[in-house]
């Protein structure tokens, strides 16, 4: 849903956003018409090139050290 919203507020098509991002343009079809969930390598490509983030905060999780106990 996000991705249809950044698209129509840069007035960008399909198309465009897959010249943009290097991402298939039915790749990026198939994720608007929420037929397949986007991976993350994808998620990075179509956040780059849109220049805003898709899901939300997810620049801000913090990675547990490996090193430590889990809680």
């Amino acid at each position: 849903m996000r991705l249809a919203e950044v698209m129509a507020e840069q007035q960008l098509s399909a198309n465009a956003l897959a010249h943009k991002s290097g991402v298939n343009r039915q790749a990026i079809a198939n994720l608007l018409n929420g037929t397949v969930w986007c991976d993350i390598l994808t998620l990075v490509d179509l956040e780059g090139a849109l220049g805003v983030p898709l899901w939300p905060d997810h620049t801000r999780w913090s990675l547990q050290d490996s090193s430590e106990p889990q809680q």
